[in-house]
């Protein structure tokens, strides 16, 4: 399902990670899909992943977005819980994160809302959350509760980008099946 034209600003893409809800704008949807098999890392991904502790448990692998390879981001594995399986009823979310097409593993997509700009609380002391939190920089208030949002654009650090571009252009250069 793609989203780009229909979506307005103030819609939110609203999915559960280990059954909380978390808010994405809508208009930085590439697309969503169900789960489907992921590419193993390429030979020499760990060296890139070796100093970033926060993104090698949650680049999972890569996967082929209509000719266009993304990353495979647990966001379980990103917020700090344990790394599980991927399972057939979970759900990619194809967005950017700068300029890195990234595949964002979700449980499960409920719905887009609309969260009008007077419902959004800011949080503003980002100090009490956890550094594992650090991407959420809301809340929405909705007719059945609050959704964090997540805020894709602060999602890569510039070391984690740039190693995950290199780790994706190692994988565009081996032959296929060689991982």
């Amino acid at each position: 399902m793609a989203l780009g034209n229909e979506a307005k600003a103030s819609d939110l893409l609203i999915f559960l990670v280990d059954e909380v809800r978390f808010g994405l704008p809508a208009l930085e949807v590439v697309e969503l899909t169900m789960a489907c098999a992921v590419t193993p890392l390429p030979q020499g991904a760990q060296i890139e992943l070796d100093n970033l502790p926060a993104l090698r448990p949650a680049l999972e692998g890569i996967v082929n977005y209509h000719g266009e390879l993304a990353g495979v981001i647990s966001l379980s594995s990103r917020f700090g819980q344990k790394s599980r399986p991927l399972r057939a009823s979970e759900h990619f979310i194809f967005a950017r994160s700068g300029k890195d097409l990234v595949a964002l593993r979700a449980d499960r997509v409920l719905e887009i809302a609309s969260a009008p700009v007077e419902d959004l609380e800011l949080i503003d002391n980002l100090s009490n959350l956890k550094s594992n939190q650090k991407n959420v920089t809301g809340a929405a208030k909705l007719s059945d509760g609050l959704v964090l949002i997540f805020d894709l654009q602060t999602f890569l650090t510039t070391s984690e980008s740039e190693a995950l571009a290199h780790i994706l252009s190692l994988a565009r250069s081996q032959p296929e099946g060689a991982t």
